[in-house]
Order: structure tokens, then C-alpha cells, then sequence
């Protein structure tokens, strides 16, 4: 064939159609249109699993944009009851995006799955925070409720909040900080005896983790001690510099301990990272 000088493609065609009976046959054809078809099915599922990659990441994206004005409402030590109430409502709609507090198989959500795996464990340690924070605001309002069925409820949603946020992780890397917060509450509950076994077993849990950090903090920071809290938040701002939260607190124990020339350049920054941060 490719020493005829003037034919045409339709001749090639017919020519290697004889040459070829088999391919030529309704079977032939079939296979050729099976294989062809599986081609295009995979190229429809591998566009289909990248357009999900890209919207899941896009969700990801939006929540960590959220997250620090979150965890600064939440995690402010001296805030008002209402503003506190309205905190909760804020986050808890923050968190529908993934599901998490309405559905038990949450992690099957296509904007979960869809991510890398390192996304997905940033994302889990993220939520584990948020869910520590939102777990210890209710904590925080059960204290001012003035009738026990609103207090016992308040205490109930923390505990329910703090059993996700330790689902987070696994037993062995489970924060000391999320234990403790559970014996709080069961204290608060009257269980004594379970809140005194979760105090021996966070005992043997590492206390390495931003919630650890935070969990001392905030302790030292209800109790107005000021002065021990600067060492931890500052290791927390040294941790991760481009986090607004530990700056802000930072500033806010600054200013108590009157270093305000410190605090000024604390909140700066805090403001410089996001703009939106609560003052």
C-alpha cells in the first residue's frame, strides 16, 4: 500500500479491512466497541472523581477560613453568656458542611472521602479543636444555667461533643487534654468513680497536642493566672505563627499582666493574619 501512489484512504480502508477478516466480523466490531467504551467510562469516572477532589478541596478550603474566628469566639476565656450562646449556633453551622454532628457515617460524605490523605487527617484534627472548644463552651454555660434541666442538658451535649472530638483520633494518639475533659464532665454529672478512671487513663496519653496546650491554658486563664498562661500560649504561637487565635490570647494576657506595648503588637499581628479577628 504505501508504494500506490494516489490511494485514497477509503481504499487503504478496504484494503486492510481484507487483510484483517477478524476485525471486521459483528465480533470483532463488538470487542472493538467494548473496549472503546470502557475507555470512555473510565474517562467519565477518573473526571468525575477529580471534579470531586477539587469541590471537596474547595470545601476544605472554606473551612479552615472559618475556623479561627470560631475558635477565637469560642475559646475567649472572659465572654459574655449571649455571645458565647451565639458562638455555639455559629459553629454548629460551620459543622453541618461535613455532617458531623447529625450523621454517624459522616466520613462517607463525598467532600471527606474526596480528599488526599493528608487532608483528611488535617481535617480530622481540625474538627477533633473545634469540637474540644465547642465541648467547653457548653461546659462554660452549664455553669450560669440557673435550672438543672438546662444544666444537665448543656453538660450532656459537651460530653456528646467531646465522644466525637476523642473519635478523631486513635486510643494510642488520643490528646490527655480530651480525657480530662471528659472527667470534668462526668464529674459535673456526678459519676465519680468514671470521671476518676478517665483521670488515671489520660495519665498515660501524651500531652503534646494544640488541644494539651490549649486545655492548660484555659485552665490557667479561667483561674485569671495570667502569668502562667503566657509561657504555654506563647509556645502555642511559636508552634504555628500563622495562627491568629494564640496571638490574640496572647495579647489578651499581655494586656491583664499590663505589658500592653507586647499586647499592641500581639493584636496587630493577630489582625495582620485575619482581619475579621475578634477583639
Amino acid at each position: 500500500m504505501r508504494y500506490a501512489a494516489y490511494s485514497s484512504i477509503t481504499e487503504r480502508g478496504k484494503k486492510w479491512l481484507k487483510r484483517h477478516p477478524r476485525l471486521s466480523s459483528g465480533g470483532g466490531v463488538a470487542s472493538v466497541a467494548s473496549v472503546f467504551l470502557l475507555i470512555v467510562l473510565s474517562l467519565w469516572f477518573l473526571r468525575g472523581e477529580r471534579l470531586a477532589r477539587i469541590e471537596a478541596e474547595k470545601t476544605f478550603d472554606l473551612f479552615r477560613q472559618q475556623q479561627p474566628s470560631l475558635s477565637m469566639a469560642l475559646g475567649t476565656s472572659q465572654t459574655e453568656t449571649e455571645y458565647l450562646a451565639d458562638s455555639i449556633v455559629s459553629t454548629q453551622d460551620a459543622l453541618e458542611i461535613y455532617g458531623i454532628l447529625a450523621e454517624s457515617d459522616w466520613r462517607n460524605r463525598k467532600n471527606y472521602t474526596a480528599l488526599a490523605q493528608a487532608d483528611r487527617e488535617n481535617l480530622d484534627h481540625r474538627l477533633g479543636e473545634l469540637l474540644f472548644l465547642l465541648a467547653r463552651a457548653n461546659e462554660k454555660l452549664s455553669s450560669t444555667a440557673l435550672a438543672d434541666d438546662k444544666r444537665s442538658a448543656l453538660v450532656d451535649e459537651a460530653l456528646q461533643l467531646n465522644r466525637l472530638a476523642i473519635d478523631r483520633f486513635s486510643t494510642e494518639t488520643c490528646p490527655r487534654g480530651l480525657l480530662l475533659q471528659r472527667a470534668t464532665l462526668f464529674a459535673l454529672q456526678g459519676s465519680t468513680d468514671a470521671a476518676e478512671e478517665l483521670r488515671q487513663q489520660a495519665k498515660n496519653q501524651p500531652a503534646e497536642s494544640a488541644i494539651d496546650q490549649y486545655s492548660q491554658v484555659y485552665k490557667f486563664l479561667d483561674a485569671r493566672n495570667y502569668r502562667e498562661a503566657k509561657p504555654l500560649l506563647t509556645a502555642l504561637r511559636d508552634r504555628n505563627p500563622t495562627d491568629p487565635v494564640p496571638w490574640l490570647m496572647l495579647g489578651d494576657a499581655n494586656a491583664a499582666l499590663s505589658f500592653f506595648y507586647e499586647s499592641e503588637g500581639c493584636y496587630t499581628t493577630a489582625v495582620t493574619l485575619y482581619p475579621r479577628s475578634y477583639m
